[in-house]
């Protein structure tokens, strides 16, 4: 059993990389691994059918030199220029590379330090090493360590406290499971238009005796879990990465979405904020707790058409924007969203801000326009003949 001692959470399983066996072959490939019009047919997971890349329009934007260089967009951009362009606009534009509000959510917290601890949780499994709670502890406090500045500081031990205890949790859960790891922390790159790449970083890419799968790790509470789990067959980001993976030669089945419980344990009164923590994570690792859960997703071939056919469209939006060709419109609805209000709302509309000069005091620059793929892998075009990750069969794993 895995708690606060240091027993191994991680079996000892052999890995082949893919990568391993491309041989001069790859080399011979477009280095960003684009599917252009007219490119080769893209292997469907499972099915063994095939269908070609999605056409590519031109519309005026792309009639522009030749010679510019192209548009990056991924899923985080679209999705914020679908909410309110001008929020897209200080997400990844505004001085530069855009500008982001100094002090990280909670719940923001809590998954990206949770992210980093399941990286290292992957990446131990794939080369065979064990992992222990320590080991899950110390990286969650490295994240925490690197963001210290942009947290609040009361709710730092919360957020290792849920961070520590959902991944201690989720590596006992693939103790029981056949994965074989090709791929963490992966970044793939696909041309969507003409001039603009499609870009995002997947967190795992897996076999199983089911079919090859992307991993999208995720957290979430007992009170909105069902309504999670009914909205994933239509989530759109994995939508998008199925495509970008197929799109570069892999054959791929689907999505196992990995989603970790966060627990509802409040303070008591007058409770130290540590004692608290305890509490927190000891619920969460506790024997016979279901920690984790993972869902498998099968999206059919006309879903993912018509999702990147919708994400084409917007991506020329972004891309006439980026030109100059429209504006950068403010949607008044989006001012005060869901979440509450807009995090840019005052450098937009109370002290308006147009992106030149010093960033305004709450917020920091952003080092590059897209930030999360500024560390991981390249995924490669798949080897001619040797699209299927599964041509080695999944090591069982051990406990």
């Amino acid at each position: 059993m895995v708690g606060h001692g240091e027993e191994p959470v991680s079996p000892d399983v052999g890995i082949e990389d893919p990568r391993d066996s491309a041989g001069d072959d790859a080399q011979t490939v477009d280095p960003i691994g684009v599917l252009r019009a007219g490119g080769p047919p893209v292997p469907n997971g499972g099915g063994g059918e095939t269908s070609q890349g999605v056409l590519v329009g031109v519309g005026p934007s792309e009639r522009r030199a030749a010679h510019r260089s192209d548009t990056v967009v991924t899923h985080s951009l679209i999705t914020a220029f679908r909410e309110c362009p001008k929020k897209a606009w200080f997400s990844y534009f505004a001085g530069g590379t855009g500008v982001v509000p100094s002090r990280l959510s909670k719940a923001l917290a809590i998954g990206s330090s949770y992210h980093h601890a399941m990286e290292l949780v992957c990446n131990s499994r794939r080369a065979g090493q064990d992992v222990t709670a320590s080991d899950i502890r110390n990286a969650v406090n490295e994240w925490v360590t690197e963001n210290r500045m942009d947290l609040p500081r009361e709710d730092i031990p919360i957020i290792q406290a849920q961070a520590s205890g959902a991944a201690i949790a989720h590596a006992r859960k693939l103790n029981g499971l056949s994965w074989k790891i090709h791929f963490v922390e992966v970044i793939f790159k696909v041309q969507l238009l003409p001039h603009v790449v499609l870009t995002g970083k997947i967190d795992a890419v897996i076999s199983d005796e089911d079919g090859t799968w992307i991993v999208e790790h995720k957290t979430a509470s007992d009170s909105d879990l069902g309504d999670y789990l009914e909205t994933l067959p239509s989530d759109a980001q994995v939508l998008r990465y199925i495509y970008s993976v197929r799109a570069l030669g892999w054959s791929i089945t689907g999505c196992k979405y990995t989603i970790a419980q966060k627990s509802l344990i409040r303070g008591r009164k007058n409770e130290p904020t540590w004692d608290t923590a305890r509490r927190i994570e000891a619920e969460l690792i506790e024997p016979g707790q279901e920690g984790a859960f993972h869902q498998d997703v099968r999206p059919g071939v006309d879903d993912v058409r018509r999702c990147i056919s919708d994400t084409q469209d917007t991506a020329r939006d972004i891309e006439n924007c980026v030109l100059g060709d429209r504006p950068w419109t403010r949607h008044e609805r989006s001012c005060r969203g869901t979440y509450g209000v807009c995090p840019f709302y005052r450098i937009c509309i109370k002290v308006p801000w147009d992106g030149l000069g010093d960033v305004p005091i709450g917020f920091r620059a952003k080092m590059s326009r897209h930030e999360e793929l500024m560390e991981g892998a390249n995924l490669p075009v798949a080897p001619n003949g040797q699209n299927n990750m599964r041509s080695v069969r999944p090591v069982e794993s051990r406990v």
